[in-house]
């Protein structure tokens, strides 16, 4: 054997054939086919019931939001566009005294 084979990082491959006769792969197809259909089976009722839900709730949302305030049903828009606000703030005696105190 070479010196390269016996080093401590070299690696040796193995490959070796398999056969199987066509009933036994038969058999692992069958019940490849039984998982899978069982997982799609899964899957779609999973996403049913996730869609049942959302819309359930949706509803329910809907209704509880109108039996309730909330902040969103007293919005106020704001147009600070303009410096009429900042100036009046601005040039207000006891805002002065503030912002003198924070520079």
């Amino acid at each position: 054997m070479s010196e390269e084979c016996k080093d401590s990082r070299s690696q040796i491959f193995i490959q070796y054939s398999c056969i199987i006769d066509g009933k036994e792969m038969k058999e692992k197809w069958v019940s490849l086919s039984i998982v899978a259909g069982c997982v799609t089976v899964i899957g779609l009722i999973i996403i049913g019931f996730t869609f049942l839900m959302e819309k359930k709730l949706e509803v329910y949302y809907s209704k509880e939001d109108l039996n309730t305030i909330t902040v969103d049903d007293y919005t106020v828009e704001v147009n600070f566009n303009d410096n009429e606000m900042f100036n009046k703030f601005y040039n207000s005696p006891e805002n002065r005294e503030n912002i003198e105190k924070i520079y």
